[in-house]
């Protein structure tokens, strides 16, 4: 590749080199005239090359254009369509924008025979493509072209002699996983990584016996993750209804967050797809859970706006969760009124998100609880809640939160028909035709009680209008509701939320 692109000529210089085969031969001056391999700005050089071949081709060719721009790494291209004949299509507009200025793609590998033959080259053997187990490197990922699955291809070395730091980093950092599709996994390694920080160790001193027990237990058991599976296609499409889900969390260890994609199909069914993941390492300084919890909420919403940024969901709604009280009552506070830590991670989420679509989750029910304690590679090829994330997800309709005023006032996630209120004040939105309950509809607690307070100030009026009639005096009705019709109306809730909560 990097001998394709040409240096101006007034650049030579600076690619000048001297040689001669033997000491007898006198010696030689030259000037190199293409990018060398080895210069740092080499890559650069190469690439933009690449695209700006892309941008010259935008005007007669735009699809093919944004796809060189946005999905080429260094020399190889991951791209994909709607349909057969649309990747066809891109893929001989590519071929053709690239070989314009000298860059040839070849090795095609595609879930399309029919794009595989197309593209195929006169040297290549019809036949090449397509065996029963046929397999394609996709930056890290091992992509089973057959099944239309990603999976990992895992080079586990022989643990011979002394368990060493330098032996332990060695193995974890083998582990390339650049979407986060393994992460409770590689995380269990980073800890062991960490462990041996703290204890202060030198690179080649053996490591202590319950660490060197921990880590071969976990490297021994690493090449399962050959049999991890997840499907390439999320089913989104522009007709589809499409949902963007984050959680996180955080332990003492860990935390992390996680994304999911939720499309009802034309046929109704539900498709739940992990799209990616990050996790980081609890910082060796001591912070408490409730700071921990908040990073990883901060770290969801940075990770939320790099996955719309990529996907191009502009139009794509989302709802994130996290399992932590404290951090959705901090996220509703004004960032100046707290402490430097929180007030910094609460505004760069404010900055990122809307504070409004943060929800809760139980515990059991979020997905990024493994992220904060890691699995092994066993527990983890086959975990549901980790591809799938919890089951409620792929219900219709959707969920409500239920507040529960036992014990410490969690809340509980849970499927609901929503004809089956039967609580007196319902709020029917214009949207549809469902009916919701005043106290959930609204976002906080003072308009609710304004609002019931108003219909008591209503009916008082009404009856003191209905005696002034009988009587054929004038008096005044005052519209605005006072403190008793206020108090009237906060007992009203309270009475709602008992009947609810609580039995006779």
């Amino acid at each position: 590749m990097f001998r394709q692109v040409r240096i101006v000529q007034r650049q030579w210089n600076l690619q000048r080199i001297f040689w001669r085969d033997s000491t007898n031969d006198p010696i030689g001056e030259y000037w190199l005239k293409v990018v060398t391999y080895g210069m740092t700005s080499s890559a650069f050089n190469a690439v933009r090359a690449a695209i700006l071949c892309a941008r010259d081709a935008a005007k007669d060719h735009s699809d093919a254009s944004k796809v060189i721009e946005n999905d080429l790494y260094m020399d190889d291209c991951a791209t994909g369509s709607r349909n057969e004949s649309e990747a066809i299509r891109f893929a001989k507009d590519i071929d053709h924008i690239l070989k314009g200025g000298g860059f040839e793609m070849k090795k095609w590998k595609s879930n399309s025979k029919i794009l595989v033959e197309e593209m195929r080259s006169e040297e290549e053997e019809p036949l090449f493509m397509f065996v029963d187990e046929e397999k394609a490197s996709v930056l890290g990922l091992r992509w089973k072209v057959n099944q239309d699955q990603f999976t990992f291809m895992v080079k586990t070395p022989e643990l011979e002699g002394v368990i060493t730091k330098r032996k332990i980093l060695g193995c974890v950092a083998q582990l390339y996983d650049p979407n986060g599709f393994i992460s409770p996994v590689t995380i269990l390694g980073k800890i062991i990584i960490q462990d041996l920080w703290r204890i202060g160790l030198d690179w080649d001193e053996p490591v202590p016996e319950e660490i060197s027990i921990r880590f071969k237990n976990y490297w021994q058991d690493i090449g399962r993750l050959e049999e991890f599976t997840l499907d390439r296609w999320i089913a989104t499409d522009i007709d589809k209804e499409t949902e963007t889900h984050g959680f996180s969390d955080a332990s003492t260890m860990a935390y992390g967050a996680v994304i999911y994609i939720r499309v009802v199909q034309e046929n109704g069914q539900v498709k739940i797809t992990l799209l990616t993941s990050k996790t980081r390492v609890a910082p060796m300084k001591t912070i408490t859970v409730p700071r921990l919890e908040l990073a990883a909420a901060e770290l969801l919403s940075r990770l939320l706006v790099y996955v719309i940024k990529e996907m191009e969901f502009t139009k794509v709604d989302y709802t994130l969760w996290t399992d932590s009280q404290v951090v959705l009552h901090w996220i509703k506070k004004i960032p100046r009124n707290l402490k430097t830590f929180v007030a910094n991670k609460v505004a760069s989420i404010q900055t990122n998100t809307d504070v409004k679509k943060w929800r809760y989750v139980n515990t059991k029910d979020n997905p990024a609880d493994l992220l904060s304690r890691g699995m092994s590679p066993s527990e983890n090829i086959h975990n549901h809640l980790w591809l799938q994330g919890p089951d409620w997800l792929s219900l219709t309709p959707q969920c409500v939160f239920l507040p529960n005023t036992v014990g410490e006032a969690e809340v509980e996630v849970r499927a609901f028909a929503v004809t089956e209120f039967v609580e007196p004040i319902r709020i029917t939105t214009r949207a549809n035709i469902y009916r919701v309950p005043l106290i959930e509809y609204v976002d906080k607690l003072n308009r609710a009680i304004d609002i019931v307070a108003y219909l008591f100030k209503f009916i008082s009026n009404l009856k003191v209008h209905l005696a002034v009639r009988r009587s054929k005096r004038r008096e005044t009705l005052h519209i605005v509701p006072d403190n008793d019709h206020r108090a009237q109306a906060m007992k009203y809730l309270l009475r709602q939320e008992q009947v609810q909560c609580y039995n006779n």
